[in-house]
């Protein structure tokens, strides 16, 4: 399936989701802002096995998922719960759980992003939810407002 970047209009990624390989496509022209998307597609490294992962948050039909790499979750199925704190200033961790147990963790440095939100006095959420495409996950996915916003706005993968 074709997915959005995450982070910018100049890349879609093809998506697998039985598999979770990925292949990045770089675009010739900016995706326009009209472009309805599947989904998005971003990239972490795990700092402790020193992979790059993939995300992919996508609708497939009427249903919504999240994927990390080859797992995949159907949002909204109870108790199924995403979490992302900041253990320390330039480290993120992210967590999914399934009724309180963890069943995927990743952790990520991010000491450039922290540098530029310092130094940028602008900086706001907005700004945030571009540079933590996994906070946003944690923040969003599992909201039932979210969910009906996005099955009226996305198209289902194919």
């Amino acid at each position: 399936m074709l997915l959005h970047a995450w982070r910018t209009v100049w890349r879609d990624v093809e998506f697998d989701p039985a598999t979770g390989s990925t292949s990045v496509i770089k675009r010739q022209t900016a995706r326009a802002d009209t472009a309805v998307p599947s989904g998005f597609a971003h990239f972490e490294r795990d700092l402790f096995r020193g992979r790059r992962q993939a995300f992919a948050l996508f609708r497939s039909g009427d249903a919504l998922f999240f994927c990390a790499g080859r797992h995949r979750w159907k949002l909204g199925q109870p108790g199924l719960r995403f979490a992302h704190d900041h253990p320390f200033p330039f480290l993120s961790r992210f967590r999914v759980f399934e009724s309180d147990r963890v069943v995927f963790s990743s952790s990520y440095s991010h000491i450039g992003r922290l540098l530029f939100a310092l130094l940028d006095p602008t900086y706001d959420k907005i700004d945030e939810d571009s540079d933590f495409f996994l906070a946003f996950v944690a923040e969003n996915a599992q909201s039932p407002e979210w969910q009906a916003n996005i099955r009226n706005r996305w198209e289902p993968a194919v």
